[in-house]
């Protein structure tokens, strides 16, 4: 129940752009998800050239925290992005 039409107007118009503003954050929140999901990749893969070329257990074991971590990160925002509203 609103006062006049241009007050209804005015809050079709707000709740628009909240839709729109969520629905960014969503996208946003999708995005990081898949960054963390390629960082994780490719320490991975620097991981394993590391083990074959430079056989240095600091450098093996960073890469596997490292990817581990990535990857951590990437289900969390997952989970967020999927988590009902």
């Amino acid at each position: 129940m609103v006062c006049s039409d241009n007050c209804a107007a005015a809050l079709a118009r707000e709740a628009k752009a909240m839709d729109l503003v969520l629905q960014k954050s969503l996208q946003n929140t999708r995005a990081s998800a898949f960054y963390f999901f390629l960082c994780a990749a490719l320490t991975a893969a620097g991981g394993v050239a590391a083990k074959s070329y430079l056989p240095s257990p600091f450098l093996i074991w960073f890469c596997a925290g490292c990817t581990a971590v990535f990857t951590a990160s990437g289900l969390w925002y997952l989970w967020i992005a999927r988590k009902p509203k």
